[in-house]
C-alpha cells in the first residue's frame, strides 16, 4: 500500500445559489477586511492559470493515495477515463508544488512540483489534455527537470510579476525566514534568472501565499497570515521587492488554509480562497484594490492533502496512524485534514509474513522519495527491518527508535536511535528505493530521561523536522530540528502526559501543515492535540471512541 501525492486539478465551480459578493449568515470568528486604500483605475486581466479556458481560475492538489488525478464539480468527482473532462496523475511523489502561470510564453499555464529530494519539474502546460501528443497515448504529459537543490526551501510562493516585465516570477522562502526571489525569463527549460534575497524574518507567519497583483498597481503582491489570525498584505513595489504591510484583516485563523493568486469568479479581479476544517471553501472575492468583500462559499468541499499557492508548508512524509494488534496484523488508519481518522478496509503489510512475530514496529515518515508507506521493525536478531529488507545492524542496544522525515537538510527522512546508556543518534537516510541509512551522528547522552521519544514533521512553524518527548512524570518537551542532524535547546509544552498509555506522533492530521500529537487514554479513548506550529498544541479533541488501548503500539 502506498500513500503517494500525484497532481490533481480542480475546476472552478461557483456555486449557483450565490454571486460573488453576497452575504452569508456572519459566524464566531469571520475573516474581516480592513478598509480599503482609495481606489485606482485597474483594467479586468485574464484569470491565471485557467487551466480548461472558461475565464475562471483553477486549482491544482496533491492527493495522499496512489491513484490519478480528479476532475472536482460541484462537489462530483471523476476519476481519469475517456473524453475530455479528465486531468493526467502524475505517477511520482511530490513536496511542493506551485502554479506561477505561465512560465514559457505560449499562452498556457504551467506547474511547477519539487521531488522530496530536491529536483524541480515544469509541468508545460496543457495538464489538463488527455493525451501526451499523439492518438492513443494514455501516460501524462512528461515533465521536465529544470532543476536541483530546491529542498532548501520550505515553500514556494506564486506573487506574479514582480518586475514588471510580463513574465510571472516566483518566491521561494528559505527555512530561516529568508525570502528569494526569481524572475521569471520566459524559457521551459531555464524559466527563472539567478535568485536575489528580498528579505528576512518570513517565519513569524504560519501561512504565506503569493496574491497575484492584489492592489491592482501593476505588480505583484504577497499575503501573509500570523498566529494570531491577523492578515497582512505585501505590495509589490517593482525590481522583485516588497512594500511595506498593512493590514487586512482578523479571524484568519479559522481557516486550515488559504490560497492566493485566483480569479474564481472570473471579474477580472484576484481573490483569496479559504478552506475550512471540514473542506469548505470560501470565496473573498478581491476588489483589486487591496480589499476583499464578505464571503460567499466557493462551490466546493474539498479535503485534498494540499493545494498549489496555499500558504501552509506542506506537510509531507506521513499523516497517518498505523495500530500493531496483538494477532500480529496491523490498521492503518489516513487522515482526512479535518482531525478524524479513516481506517482503511486491509492490513497494509498483510503480505509481510515477517511482521507476524515482530515485537517492535514502527510507522515511519516516508523512507523513499516515491512517498510509500512504510514500516520499521526489531527482527529479533539485531536488526532494523524496512520494506527493502536491507536492515540496519545494532537493534540489540537501541532502547528506542524512529523515523521522523528529514532531520539532515537534504529532503530524506533520516533514522533517530537512542542507546540502552541514552545516547541519541542520527543514520541519514539516502531516500532511495532500497532504504539505506548511512553512519551514525552522534546527537548526545542523557536521553534516557524520556519514556518516550515520537516525531512526524513540524511543530514549530519553520518547516523542518522536530521531535517530542516525554518524562516518565508526565511532562512534555519539543526539540526543533536545525536541520544538520542536531536540535535546538528543547521547549517546555507542559504536563499530565502520564495519563496517555500511548502516545503518536501522526504527522498533520487538521490539514494545515503543522504537527499534531495523538494519545490513548485509559478508557482506550483517542485525542487528538493539533499543533499551533508554535512548539504548542491546541485543545484536545476525541477523534477515537474506545479500543485504541487494543492496539500493542501505535505510531
Amino acid at each position: 500500500m502506498t500513500a503517494r501525492r500525484t497532481l490533481r486539478l480542480f475546476r472552478t465551480a461557483v456555486a449557483t445559489a450565490l454571486t460573488a459578493g453576497s452575504v452569508l449568515g456572519s459566524v464566531a470568528v469571520s475573516p474581516v477586511s480592513a478598509a480599503a486604500p482609495a481606489a485606482t483605475t485597474t483594467t479586468a486581466a485574464k484569470a491565471p492559470n485557467d487551466f480548461d479556458g472558461d475565464g475562471r481560475s483553477d486549482l491544482v492538489g496533491l492527493d495522499s493515495f496512489d491513484r490519478l488525478a480528479v476532475l472536482w464539480r460541484t462537489d462530483a468527482e471523476t476519476t481519469i477515463g475517456g473524453g475530455d473532462a479528465q486531468v493526467r496523475g502524475m505517477p511520482v511523489n511530490y513536496q511542493k508544488i506551485a502554479a506561477p502561470g505561465d512560465l514559457d510564453g505560449d499562452g498556457l499555464p504551467d506547474v511547477l512540483a519539487v521531488r522530496p529530494s530536491g529536483q524541480l519539474r515544469i509541468f508545460s502546460s496543457r495538464l489538463h489534455e488527455t493525451t501526451d501528443g499523439g492518438p492513443g497515448s494514455t501516460g501524462p504529459k512528461s515533465p521536465t527537470v529544470i532543476g536541483s537543490g530546491w529542498q532548501a526551501y520550505s515553500m514556494l510562493l506564486t506573487p506574479g510579476d514582480l518586475n514588471a516585465d510580463g513574465r510571472p516570477d516566483l518566491l521561494a522562502r528559505g527555512y530561516d525566514g529568508s525570502l528569494w526571489f526569481y524572475a521569471g525569463t520566459g524559457s521551459a527549460t531555464a524559466p527563472f534568472r539567478a535568485r536575489a534575497k528580498v528579505g528576512t524574518g518570513w517565519n513569524m507567519y504560519d501561512q504565506t501565499l503569493g496574491a497575484g497583483d492584489f492592489d491592482g498597481n501593476g505588480y505583484g503582491d504577497v499575503i501573509a497570515r500570523d498566529l494570531q489570525g491577523r492578515l497582512w498584505l505585501y505590495p509589490g513595489v517593482g525590481g522583485g521587492k516588497l512594500g511595506a504591510r498593512r493590514q487586512i484583516g482578523t479571524g484568519w485563523q479559522a481557516y486550515n488554509q488559504l490560497i492566493g493568486d485566483v480569479d474564481w469568479n472570473g471579474d477580472g479581479h484576484l481573490d483569496l480562497l479559504a478552506r475550512a476544517l471540514d473542506g469548505t471553501l470560501y470565496l473573498y472575492a478581491g476588489d483589486g484594490h487591496g480589499a476583499y468583500k464578505a464571503r460567499t462559499t466557493a462551490g466546493m468541499r474539498e479535503k485534498t492533502d494540499a493545494f498549489a499557492d496555499q500558504g501552509g508548508i506542506y506537510s509531507w512524509g506521513k499523516n497517518n496512524l498505523v495500530g500493531h494488534l496483538t494477532d500480529g496484523h496491523f490498521a492503518w488508519y489516513y487522515a482526512n485534514n479535518d482531525g478524524p481518522v479513516t481506517r482503511y478496509g486491509a492490513d497494509p503489510w498483510n503480505h509481510d509474513t515477517e511482521l507476524e512475530g515482530a515485537k517492535r514496529v514502527t510507522n515511519p515518515a516516508s523512507l523513499s522519495d516515491n512517498g510509500q508507506l512504510g514500516y520499521l521493525y526489531d527482527d529479533g536478531y539485531g536488526n532494523l527491518i524496512p520494506p527493502s529488507g536491507n536492515g540496519v545492524t545494532g537493534a540489540r542496544s537501541y532502547s528506542l527508535f524512529l523515523a521522523p522525515g528529514d532531520l539532515t537538510g537534504d529532503g530524506t527522512t533520516d533514522l533517530v536511535v537512542r542507546t540502552t546508556s541514552g545516547g541519541l543518534y542520527v543514520l541519514p537516510g539516502n531516500g532511495g528505493d532500497d532504504e539505506r541509512f548511512g553512519a551514525k551522528r552522534y546527537v548526545g547522552a542523557g536521553w534516557n530521561i524520556y519514556n518516550r521519544i515520537v516525531g512526524a514533521g513540524d511543530f514549530t512553524g519553520d518547516g523542518r523536522t522536530d521531535i517530542a518527548a516525554t518524562t516518565p512524570g508526565g511532562a512534555l518537551y519539543i526539540y526543533p530540528g536545525r536541520g544538520d542532524g542536531t536540535f535546538a535547546a528543547r521547549h517546555y509544552v507542559g504536563s499530565g502526559w502520564q495519563g496517555y498509555s500511548k502516545l503518536a506522533a501522526p504527522g498533520d492530521l487538521t490539514g494545515d501543515g503543522k504537527a499534531d500529537l495523538a494519545g490513548v487514554d485509559s478508557a482506550g479513548r483517542l485525542w487528538l492535540y493539533p499543533g499551533n506550529g508554535a512548539s504548542a498544541f491546541g485543545a484536545r479533541k476525541e477523534i477515537g471512541t474506545a479500543g485504541w488501548n487494543g492496539f500493542s503500539e501505535l505510531s
